[in-house]
C-alpha cells in the first residue's frame, strides 16, 4: 500500500465496491415482485456507499487564488507547503497545494488543488497548462495505456479551462482522472481527481469539479 501511494504522489507534483447480500423469495409465483424489491435495495445500497456527506451544501469550502476560486471537496483537504522551484523563481510568485489522499490501493481517491500565480512578465496560456500536464502524466514510465478527450470550460464569461476526463494503467491498476486547467492572464489552477474506477467514485468526483465557481 505504501508503494502505491509512493508512486501517486510521484505522478503529480503537477468505489467502493458494493457488495449486496438478498434473501431470496420461497414463492416462484413471485419473481417479479422480489426482482422489483432487489432492484430498490441495490439502488438504495448504493447511496447509503456515498460518504456521509454526499450533499454537495455539507462539503467543506475552499477558496484558492487571486481571483478567488471556489470548490468544495466531500473530504477535508491538507495545505502542501511546496516551496518554489529555483528554476522558476523568476516566473512564479506564489504557490499553493492543497490534497486529500487515502492512499487506499483497493480503493484510491485522490483530489489535488494547485495554485499559481506567475509574475506579471508572464501571461500564461491554458492549452500550454494542459499539454504540460498531459505530457507529464505520458513520460511517466508507471503509466501505461493512458487515454483521454480535453474540452473547453468557462467560468464567469471570461476565465478560460480546459477539462481533460481520462483512464490510464499505474503498475497495471486502473484508474480514473479528471483534470482542469484554468487560467486568468497572471494565474493558474489545476484541480485533478485520480480514483479507483467506479459509479460512485466516478459521479463523486464529477462533483467535485462542478463545484468549482470564481
Amino acid at each position: 500500500m505504501q508503494i502505491f501511494k509512493k508512486s501517486m504522489t510521484r505522478i503529480i507534483p503537477i468505489m467502493i465496491i458494493a457488495t449486496l447480500c438478498l434473501v431470496g423469495c420461497n414463492s416462484t409465483d413471485k419473481t417479479e415482485e422480489v426482482e422489483t424489491d432487489k432492484k430498490e435495495v441495490a439502488e438504495n445500497q448504493k447511496l447509503n456507499e456515498l460518504p456521509e456527506n454526499q450533499n454537495v451544501e455539507l462539503w467543506s469550502m475552499y477558496q484558492v487564488g487571486e481571483p478567488v476560486m471556489t470548490i468544495k471537496s466531500p473530504y477535508d483537504l491538507n495545505e502542501i507547503t511546496i516551496p518554489v522551484d529555483p528554476n522558476y523563481q523568476a516566473t512564479m510568485e506564489k504557490m499553493k497545494t492543497l490534497d486529500y489522499n487515502n492512499g487506499n490501493q483497493e480503493n484510491f481517491m485522490q483530489i489535488m488543488v494547485n495554485y499559481i500565480k506567475y509574475k506579471i512578465e508572464i501571461e500564461y496560456k491554458v492549452k500550454t497548462g494542459m499539454d504540460g500536464a498531459i505530457q507529464n502524466l505520458q513520460n511517466n514510465p508507471m503509466v501505461k495505456n493512458l487515454k483521454y478527450k480535453v474540452e473547453p470550460r468557462e467560468y464567469g464569461g471570461r476565465i478560460k479551462a480546459l477539462m481533460a476526463v481520462g483512464s490510464y494503467e499505474l503498475q497495471g491498476k486502473p484508474l480514473s482522472f479528471k483534470m482542469q486547467i484554468i487560467s486568468d492572464t497572471f494565474s493558474q489552477w489545476s484541480v485533478m481527481t485520480q480514483n479507483t474506477p467506479g459509479e460512485i467514485n466516478d459521479a463523486l468526483t464529477t462533483k467535485v469539479h462542478d463545484t468549482v465557481t470564481f
